[in-house]
Protein backbone atom coordinates (compact mmCIF):
# COMPACT_ATOMS: atom_id res chain seq x y z
CA UNK A 1 0.00 0.00 0.00
CA UNK A 2 1.45 3.35 -1.06
CA UNK A 3 1.65 6.17 1.45
CA UNK A 4 -0.59 9.17 0.83
CA UNK A 5 2.01 11.89 1.39
CA UNK A 6 -0.50 14.63 0.68
CA UNK A 7 -2.80 13.73 3.56
CA UNK A 8 -0.01 12.61 5.90
CA UNK A 9 2.41 15.54 5.56
CA UNK A 10 1.93 18.01 2.73
CA UNK A 11 -1.64 19.12 3.49
CA UNK A 12 -1.17 19.45 7.31
CA UNK A 13 2.08 21.42 6.90
CA UNK A 14 0.48 23.72 4.31
CA UNK A 15 -2.49 24.22 6.63
CA UNK A 16 -0.17 25.55 9.33
CA UNK A 17 2.53 27.44 7.42
CA UNK A 18 1.01 28.49 4.08
CA UNK A 19 0.23 32.13 3.43
CA UNK A 20 -1.94 33.81 0.82
CA UNK A 21 -0.01 34.60 -2.38
CA UNK A 22 -0.90 35.57 -5.92
CA UNK A 23 0.47 33.59 -8.86
CA UNK A 24 0.69 34.68 -12.50
CA UNK A 25 1.75 32.22 -15.18
CA UNK A 26 4.13 33.65 -17.78
CA UNK A 27 1.50 33.55 -20.53
CA UNK A 28 -1.39 34.98 -18.46
CA UNK A 29 -2.55 38.53 -17.76
CA UNK A 30 -4.39 37.87 -14.50
CA UNK A 31 -3.16 36.92 -11.05
CA UNK A 32 -4.50 33.73 -9.41
CA UNK A 33 -5.10 33.73 -5.65
CA UNK A 34 -3.58 30.69 -3.96
CA UNK A 35 -1.60 29.65 -0.87
CA UNK A 36 2.00 28.56 -0.46
CA UNK A 37 4.83 28.24 2.03
CA UNK A 38 7.27 31.09 1.42
CA UNK A 39 10.82 30.57 2.68
CA UNK A 40 13.37 33.36 2.72
CA UNK A 41 16.62 32.00 4.14
CA UNK A 42 19.00 34.65 5.35
CA UNK A 43 22.17 32.86 6.37
CA UNK A 44 24.84 30.86 4.68
CA UNK A 45 26.76 28.49 6.95
CA UNK A 46 30.34 27.63 6.14
CA UNK A 47 32.01 24.47 7.41
CA UNK A 48 35.71 24.94 6.77
CA UNK A 49 35.87 25.98 3.15
CA UNK A 50 32.58 24.35 2.19
CA UNK A 51 29.55 26.66 2.13
CA UNK A 52 26.33 25.00 3.28
CA UNK A 53 22.81 26.29 3.09
CA UNK A 54 20.67 28.14 0.64
CA UNK A 55 20.02 31.86 0.54
CA UNK A 56 17.58 31.78 -2.37
CA UNK A 57 13.91 32.41 -1.55
CA UNK A 58 11.47 29.67 -2.46
CA UNK A 59 7.76 28.92 -2.47
CA UNK A 60 6.33 25.47 -1.84
CA UNK A 61 2.94 24.92 -3.46
CA UNK A 62 0.44 22.12 -3.46
CA UNK A 63 -0.51 21.65 -7.11
CA UNK A 64 -4.10 21.11 -5.95
CA UNK A 65 -4.10 24.75 -4.77
CA UNK A 66 -3.16 25.93 -8.28
CA UNK A 67 -5.67 24.07 -10.48
CA UNK A 68 -5.08 24.06 -14.21
CA UNK A 69 -1.60 25.60 -13.91
CA UNK A 70 1.67 23.85 -14.57
CA UNK A 71 4.27 26.07 -12.82
CA UNK A 72 7.09 27.15 -15.13
CA UNK A 73 10.29 29.17 -15.03
CA UNK A 74 9.37 32.81 -15.69
CA UNK A 75 6.03 32.75 -13.81
CA UNK A 76 5.48 35.46 -11.18
CA UNK A 77 4.57 35.30 -7.48
CA UNK A 78 3.30 38.27 -5.45
CA UNK A 79 3.33 38.14 -1.65
CA UNK A 80 0.89 39.92 0.65
CA UNK A 81 3.59 42.55 1.37
CA UNK A 82 3.56 43.41 -2.39
CA UNK A 83 7.00 41.99 -3.16
CA UNK A 84 7.07 40.31 -6.58
CA UNK A 85 9.27 37.34 -7.42
CA UNK A 86 10.02 35.49 -10.65
CA UNK A 87 10.35 31.72 -10.76
CA UNK A 88 14.02 31.66 -11.82
CA UNK A 89 14.72 27.91 -12.09
CA UNK A 90 12.71 24.98 -13.35
CA UNK A 91 10.20 23.90 -10.67
CA UNK A 92 11.36 21.08 -8.38
CA UNK A 93 8.76 18.36 -7.86
CA UNK A 94 8.73 17.49 -4.16
CA UNK A 95 6.24 14.77 -3.43
CA UNK A 96 3.47 13.88 -5.88
CA UNK A 97 1.19 16.80 -5.02
CA UNK A 98 3.80 19.49 -4.32
CA UNK A 99 6.35 21.64 -6.11
CA UNK A 100 9.14 23.97 -4.90
CA UNK A 101 9.72 27.16 -6.85
CA UNK A 102 13.08 28.94 -6.58
CA UNK A 103 12.48 32.69 -6.68
CA UNK A 104 14.27 35.93 -7.49
CA UNK A 105 12.80 39.26 -6.40
CA UNK A 106 11.96 41.45 -9.38
CA UNK A 107 10.00 44.28 -7.79
CA UNK A 108 7.61 45.75 -5.27
CA UNK A 109 4.00 46.52 -5.96
CA UNK A 110 2.28 45.99 -9.26
CA UNK A 111 3.99 44.11 -12.06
Amino acid sequence: MALDWDSLTVRPVAGIFAQDVEYRPLDAADWIETRGIFNEPHELIQLGQVPMGDTQPSLDLRLEDLPGVDPQQGDLVRLSDSRVFEVCDPPERQSEPAVRLRLMQVGNGNV
